[in-house]
């Protein structure tokens, strides 16, 4: 019995991770409609009606009529569907939601907007989701063409998390590494373990701040790769190569911080070496002083925060305290000195 149990082991294929073998994998990808969009995207785009939508090469007739749009959702040319969309209180902005799919392409899920000039504008609510390695992949179709096979151009998540970055010819999985393309139509995607090489890119270790590095999305200097580094405290193994942060976010409980990052160093990650990168506080302020007649004047929004890095904290979510302004001057040999803050609104 025990010989048998070996031989029938033996001539079992074995059940070997995807992660040591160097076959290319194919996952499939099944489309969802998100109708509450929570994703945060890269470089999302909303894109303007007009008199048509076009994905992947179909067009789809729209026009306003009124305060409504008409648009043709299965690509017959009548416009079938009347959209007038809930109006937002605060923002008097009117949101609705429609699906688009012919015989050809589809189905493609759209939010859409319309301005208090009365303009629509849309952006996707369409992901493509499957599993590697057991992981979640969600890819979704950032620039609004109906197709999915561009790095650098549209998005992607790996995990739960709701934090996007480009998509990316090369990702992270669990500890591994794969080579991954994806097809232009978003029904599947091709893995392989990569086998470039590489080095670690860390951007937790030396950043000096009191919140949470949220997200910080980094791109490469041809923009085919893409990774989320707030994700791995201690850095992440990325290929060897140039890359530059796109954008990053540090939070601090509810409160957020944007930050842009067009003015600082690009990160140079050697094979087998350690990119460490040192940014943060101490912050401090630029602004312009402005006389007008006797007094001062200081725009609260012409002042600008920078980091050690170069960076730059921008959207401050919600509006923090004010910073205090000291001025000095001297009258008749005495020294004079005023403080003010900006008002509460600002």
């Amino acid at each position: 019995m025990i010989l048998s149990s070996l031989v029938l082991a033996a001539m079992a294929p074995a059940a070997t991770p995807m992660g040591d073998t160097t076959a290319a994998v194919h996952v499939d990808l099944k489309a969802k409609a998100s109708r509450k969009w929570e994703y945060e995207l890269p470089a999302e785009q909303w894109l303007p009606v007009g008199t048509q939508v076009t994905l992947a090469g179909r067009r789809f007739e729209a026009k306003v009529d009124g305060e409504a749009l008409l648009i043709d959702t299965d690509g017959d040319g009548e416009l079938e569907r009347r959209i007038e969309g809930r109006e937002d209180r605060e923002t008097k902005v009117h949101q609705a939601f429609v699906t688009l799919q012919d015989e050809f392409t589809g189905p493609h899920s759209l939010r859409l907007t319309k301005d208090r000039s009365g303009n629509w504008f849309w952006a996707t609510s369409c992901i493509r989701t499957g599993k590697i390695d057991g992981q979640k992949v969600t890819l979704i179709d950032q620039n609004g063409d109906g197709l999915y096979g561009q790095p650098g151009v549209d998005a992607m998540i790996v995990g739960s998390g709701k934090v996007a970055t480009f998509q990316s010819d090369v990702v992270r999985v669990g500890e591994a590494l794969y080579a991954m393309t994806v097809d232009e139509d978003g029904t599947g995607l091709s893995i392989q373990p990569f086998e470039g090489a590489t080095g670690m890119l860390d951007l937790a270790t030396d950043l000096t701040t009191d919140g949470k590095l949220v997200s910080a999305i980094v791109v490469s200097e041809d923009k085919r790769m893409s990774f989320d580094l707030a994700l791995f405290g201690e850095g992440q193994s990325v290929p060897a190569g140039t890359y530059e942060i796109h954008t990053a976010k540090i939070g601090l409980g509810s409160q957020r911080v944007s930050i842009d990052a067009s003015d600082m160093e690009k990160l140079d990650v050697e094979a087998g070496e350690e990119t460490n990168f040192s940014w943060g506080g101490p912050t401090h302020a630029e602004f312009a002083v402005m006389r007008q007649g006797d007094e001062l004047v200081i725009d609260p929004y012409q002042v600008y925060y920078y980091g050690e890095g170069g960076e730059e904290y921008v959207d401050w979510l919600p509006l923090g305290k004010s910073p205090e302004f000291t001025i000095t001057y001297t009258i008749d040999g005495n020294q004079i000195e005023k403080k003010a803050v900006f008002p509460p609104n600002c």
